[in-house]
């Protein structure tokens, strides 16, 4: 998880744990129904994905990246409340 990711969450939820945000990612991208998109051009090197997911019934903007060669770790870039609307 970045820096960025913890801050975010932690303004977002200052009582939430960390161990809450992995949970809700695990939750909501486990959800067939979820809808985001696909990065291109990120940093580190990987597959990187966009998307909204709820925490507590709060909308949420999460972005995630898949590290290369084996996209085997997953690195939680953002998670915060979202700046542009409730929609991708």
């Amino acid at each position: 998880m970045t820096q960025l990711a913890k801050d975010e969450w932690s303004t977002a939820f200052p009582d939430a744990y960390l161990g809450d945000l992995y949970d809700a990612l695990e939750r909501n991208l486990g959800d067939d129904g979820i809808k985001g998109r696909a990065i291109a051009d990120i940093r580190p090197p990987g597959e990187a994905y966009e998307f909204m997911f709820t925490y507590q019934g709060t909308i949420l903007y999460g972005k995630v990246n898949l590290l290369l060669p084996d996209s085997r770790i997953v690195l939680v870039v953002s998670a915060h409340l979202p700046r542009k609307g409730d929609t991708l």
